[in-house]
């Protein structure tokens, strides 16, 4: 028996959009790429100003490919296509990076516990919220390291870690 989190509402979301990306690749695969394809578009503008509308007022929802895809009349494949186009980045990870962000303020501007805080963003605990929150540092810690390795301003960042300064 495989524990998929789906009860965690950023889970439920992932994996949709995870089934998308799989359903992509495997219908380019089997059809065959064409190499002067372009997706042009994206969603209209007044789909995308919905959305955002909608996702903000409903960060502290479980929120589905589903639904956001009916929110702009399409069907889920082709709207997480869509709003990749458009926003530059999968629902999952739009609407992590905006619980997230809510997180933030609500950390810096209320006086929530922690747990209620997680809970108005739409983590599913605590600990949901503290691991979607590590993830998020780490992944911005890499990329300083990536984007900085080998230069003057890491390498005395090195060095004043490893002083202990």
């Amino acid at each position: 028996d495989i524990h998929t989190g789906e009860h965690e509402p950023a889970e439920r979301l992932l994996c949709s959009s995870l089934a998308c990306a799989i359903l992509d690749h495997s219908l380019l695969s089997h059809s065959g790429r064409r190499q002067d394809l372009q997706v042009k578009g994206g969603l209209a503008a007044h789909q995308r100003k919905d959305l955002v509308d909608y996702i903000e007022q409903h960060l502290d929802q479980p929120l589905s490919i589903d639904t956001l895809a009916q929110r702009v009349a399409l069907s889920p494949y082709h709207f997480a296509r869509m709003f990749r186009e458009s926003f530059g980045v999968p629902p999952h990870q739009y609407l992590l990076a905006r619980r997230l962000a809510r997180a933030r303020d609500l950390l810096r501007n209320s006086a929530l516990a922690l747990g209620d805080v997680a809970l108005a963003c739409g983590f599913a605990s605590a600990s949901h919220f503290a691991v979607n929150l590590g993830a998020a540092c780490l992944g911005v810690l890499k990329f300083l390291k990536d984007k900085y390795a080998g230069t003057l301003a890491h390498d005395k960042a090195v060095t004043a870690l490893a002083e202990g300064a």
